[in-house]
């Protein structure tokens, strides 16, 4: 090796060196005034994934308009989404060691509430991504898959602070991310709008509506939750309150995704029986009926009989057999081609039942290797999990989600039924998605479980709400500007 090889090598250390030491030394600094005021940066971390969502399609210059069905793009292939996915890397680790820091050097530290949801979570996390990865079929270490683990930590230690401005952070990155789709909608229609669509269920409409989120299925849960989210902490602007809504009810029908559909109206049907069971009997007791939600009630029980009867009637026996034979009919009878999927995904979790194929499996590499490009998932978590890691992934899936509804029916009056709501969400995308699929730091997946997780630690906890500070604003207190 040449002198200047040497002086260059080694000015390229000392680099790495100092921003090293100024990182740490920005975390200590950051964790030290979080203690005094009792907030961290870590609700930021919602506005950096929102960032990295919105930015790859566009930097991608994605074109659905020619009816394409998959996206395989990522945002680390692209020009300037591929800087951008490392600056917000950093700035997502910074601050979620910095919440961690702090927790080791606070005074007084206390064990926080929800440890047990914590660690099945992480169980979740290792099991797929750790001990998948090296006792697997195919092992593999995906560096990136410890940014989770590093994200779920700062947010169980943030949590019990701070949860209230932390929903607040991603109820409003939600509302700018779907504002940002439609109008790229209206100005760029191939970025958002896939044309010739002709599997959905909404008869004269042959596109499906993505957005910016990575495929029509992601925007689906993505716009749900900001629904759930404004429902349980509205925006003190009455009309914006009223047009946020109204362009997530669109956008999540226009996706015509029937998972979140589904996800969607048992979810809500939850949030309503939460928030206006206790006042219908409180007027029946007291001889008091509200005539408005009483036809409410009536007009559903004419409709639910009204749907059994055209169930019942012959001639819907006719309708249903021209429909399985129309082409929608055919995808759907046919799951779409996902028992093909959960077919390879079992013969690979027979190969080694105990880890199963690695964190690899539903990889692109993967999918051209069984020749079958839509398999990016298993379209059902359980089976996801016994492909990627076995029956010890399976296991600590099913754990998880145990506690989690758990966690949702300590929570359900203290949150108004929020946590219930997202609880049907999970459950109902869990048959047919891999919503706990977590190998990096950001995406619509990490989004919506961090929202989750937050909610169940926050109001699920034994002791939830007792160490909550005073400045912890209630769900019914409203929230100011875009609050």
């Amino acid at each position: 090796m040449s002198a200047a090889e040497v002086i260059q090598y080694t000015f390229l250390i000392g680099i790495l060196i100092v921003l090293l030491l100024g990182m740490v030394l920005g975390i200590g600094l950051t964790a030290h005034a979080g203690r005094h005021y009792k907030k961290s940066l870590f609700p930021w971390v919602f506005v950096a994934i929102g960032l990295g969502m919105i930015w790859t399609p566009i930097a991608a210059r994605r074109d659905l308009s020619s009816g394409a069905a998959e996206f395989f793009a990522t945002a680390g292939e692209y020009g300037s989404a591929l800087w951008l996915s490392r600056l917000l890397t950093l700035a997502v680790v910074f601050i979620a060691a910095s919440r961690i820091v702090g927790w080791l050097f606070a005074e007084n530290r206390r064990r926080h509430p929800g440890v047990g949801l914590f660690v099945a979570l992480l169980l979740v996390l290792v099991t797929h991504n750790f001990i998948a990865g090296a006792l697997g079929t195919k092992p593999v270490f995906i560096h990136n898959s410890i940014y989770p683990v590093l994200l779920f930590t700062a947010a169980y230690f943030s949590v019990q602070y701070e949860y209230e401005r932390t929903l607040r952070f991603a109820k409003v990155t939600l509302f700018v991310f779907l504002l940002i789709g439609a109008l790229a909608a209206f100005l760029y229609p191939g970025i958002a709008v896939q044309k010739g669509y002709t599997a959905g269920l909404m008869p004269g409409i042959d596109f499906r509506y993505w957005g910016l989120g990575s495929h029509a299925n992601t925007l689906g849960p993505l716009a749900l939750l900001f629904i759930l989210l404004a429902w349980h902490q509205p925006f003190a602007n009455r009309m914006l309150q009223l047009f946020a809504i109204g362009l997530a009810v669109v956008s999540l029908i226009l996706t015509q995704s029937k998972t979140a559909w589904a996800g969607g109206l048992i979810a809500i049907a939850t949030l309503a029986l939460a928030r206006y069971w206790p006042r219908l009997m409180q007027e029946w007791r007291h001889g008091q009926i509200n005539w408005g939600m009483a036809s409410l009630m009536v007009g559903a029980v004419v409709t639910t009989l009204a749907f059994t009867a055209v169930l019942l009637n012959p001639d819907t026996g006719r309708g249903l057999r021209g429909f399985a034979a129309s082409p929608t009919g055919a995808s759907l009878l046919s799951l779409t081609g996902r028992v093909d999927i959960w077919a390879l995904a079992l013969e690979d979790w027979s190969r080694n039942p105990l880890f199963g194929y690695g964190p690899s499996w539903g990889d692109l590499e993967y999918r051209f290797s069984v020749g079958l490009t839509s398999a990016v998932h298993a379209h059902n978590q359980f089976i996801q999990s016994m492909a990627m890691a076995g029956t010890v992934g399976l296991l600590a899936t099913v754990f998880y989600v145990l506690l989690l509804a758990r966690y949702a029916i300590r929570g359900f009056h203290a949150s108004r039924g929020l946590t219930a709501g997202l609880l049907a969400m999970a459950l109902t995308r869990a048959i047919t998605e891999a919503p706990l699929t977590i190998n990096n730091w950001g995406g619509a997946e990490v989004f919506i479980q961090l929202v989750t997780f937050t909610v169940m630690l926050a109001y699920g906890s034994p002791r939830a709400g007792v160490d909550a500070p005073a400045t912890t604003l209630s769900p019914a207190s409203g929230t100011p500007a875009l609050r």
